[in-house]
């Protein structure tokens, strides 16, 4: 019997109800009632609405029984794809704000105590991979080789502490994973992997490389199966079992060297998990040309993608001098391309209406709006909104949607996020698959979740924001002083 079943006979047989009375209240077949009941059959969901209100749970009871029917709806593997990837955007909205502060600087030097020992126990083991790593950032150019298990997730709270202390280094932090083999454990792996490493993105520091290999990787020069993890410093070694519980430590300069070539070789037959935009430059000036279009696409953001809603009067009148060809192709390009479907929150739209400001793009690229523009985009987007336009807004109650990094899915293609508040764009594009499948699934059953609210509630605040941004034309401000 399925999860579902076994709590549906549980709440069944604790409800005081007699089959027969459920059947009679529900209007079910009687042969349909008990294959569900056994598990061969699910209900369908008017069925299952009936039977809900028949059983009078309690709301906790309720809870529990509509989550078991829908992950025997979709699967336990795409259940738990779906949640990762909402804790994934969730990670980035907690991100946004001034919430990665400098915590202290690291200044003078520090001396590892032995040259060689044998470790035993998690605490042990623990305490020397802190110290080893902490004595790395005290030098001018810190260089950090890791491969360690992905459930080591104490250490890496600590390593994060660390890199936002390096200040104005350059921290060189390679970090080589392994994924499990299996589809559904690919997806699981590349999932909490993807949600690990955010901040590393959202963070001002740089260096930071994620490199991964599935199980089939056949490494030669892999170190044995005793101690086959490891973390590489420039000064020391640390060899580690898969619990973590039993290392080895050594500074000695062949073992350093040998590990540290094995470690370049495992990089080499490696992918890389991301890349930054245009390869390593980390930041670059943003252009509309290293945009491509023309492809099915999602965007999760505070504000949605109003580059489907430009005319080309305002286009003529906020184009930035001497952008005008790239422009109008990267616009052009957008507007006839597939669908794209826009998440974003009332209170993102509200606060175009109030400053004008197009957040989706880099600050500074295309002045505010003035409140004229900025009523007849809003207009665009209410009463003549384009067939490959797509517009929901997320319930913020439900689930969190951040105000600074654009996340962006081309169907197919890549994931890209970057923060729209730096000065130059730093962006980062993800292109494995089980990544991209993942969140285009993600996307897709959020069109119907709980999580969106319903089109009528757009229309709502459409008309709720042209009213507030008409307020300005009305009585003359200069949106420039606008209150956000």
């Amino acid at each position: 019997m399925s999860a579902f079943s076994e709590r549906l006979n549980k709440y069944v047989d604790e409800s005081g109800f007699s089959k027969n009375a459920l059947i009679a209240a529900c209007q079910v077949n009687r042969s349909t009632f008990f294959q569900c009941l056994n598990g061969k059959r699910l209900p369908t969901d008017e069925f299952f609405e009936t039977l809900l209100q028949a059983l009078q749970l309690s709301p906790g009871e309720e809870g529990k029984l509509r989550k078991c029917y829908y992950i025997a709806q979709i699967g336990e593997s795409v259940y738990r794809s779906r949640i990762n990837a909402q804790r994934c955007l969730d990670t980035l909205a907690s991100l946004s704000g001034e919430v990665l502060p400098q915590i202290y600087q690291f200044k003078g030097e520090t001396q590892l105590t032995t040259p060689h020992a044998p470790l035993q126990g998690e605490n042990q083991v623990y305490q020397e991979l802190c110290h080893l790593v902490r004595a790395e950032m005290f030098l001018p150019e810190p260089k950090i080789d890791l491969f360690l298990p992905q459930n080591s997730r104490s250490f890496f709270e600590y390593l994060k502490a660390l890199y936002r202390g390096s200040g104005e280094k350059v921290v060189r932090l390679r970090q080589l994973v392994q994924f499990a083999q299996k589809k559904g454990e690919k997806t699981k792996d590349s999932l909490e992997f993807f949600s690990s490493i955010l901040f590393f993105l959202a963070s001002n520091c740089t260096g930071y490389e994620a490199y991964y290999y599935y199980t089939e990787a056949d490494f030669s020069n892999a170190v044995g199966v005793l101690y086959p993890y490891s973390v590489i410093t420039s000064t020391g070694v640390l060899l580690l079992n898969e619990k973590m519980d039993r290392g080895l430590f050594s500074t000695a300069p062949d073992i350093l060297s040998a590990c540290r070539c094995q470690f370049e070789d495992a990089i080499r037959e490696s992918k890389q998990f991301y890349t930054p935009f245009l390869g390593y430059k980390q930041t670059v000036e943003f252009a509309l040309d290293h945009w491509s279009g023309s492809c099915a696409r999602y965007q999760y953001f505070a504000t949605p993608c109003f580059g489907m809603y430009l005319t080309d009067e305002i286009l003529e009148r906020y184009c930035p001098a001497g952008m005008e060809k790239i422009v109008y192709e990267y616009f052009n390009r957008v507007k006839a391309g597939q669908d794209y479907t826009s998440f974003c929150c009332e209170r993102g739209l509200m606060r175009f209406a109030r400053d004008g400001i197009m957040d989706e793009y880099p600050i500074g690229l295309i002045p505010p709006l003035n409140p004229e523009d900025r009523v007849a985009i809003l207009k665009e987007m209410l009463y003549r909104r384009p067939k490959n336009a797509r517009l929901y807004l997320i319930d913020e109650n439900k689930q969190a949607i951040s105000d600074e990094f654009v996340f962006s899915l081309s169907k197919g293609k890549r994931i890209s996020s970057y923060r729209r508040a730096m000065p130059k764009l730093r962006m980062y594009c993800f292109q494995e698959q089980n990544l991209l499948d993942a969140f285009m699934d993600y996307f897709e059953a959020l069109t119907q979740s709980k999580y969106v609210l319903p089109q009528s509630e757009v229309e709502r605040v459409l008309y709720k924001a042209i009213v507030c941004a008409n307020s300005y034309c009305t009585h003359g401000e200069d949106h420039r002083a606008a209150p956000v």
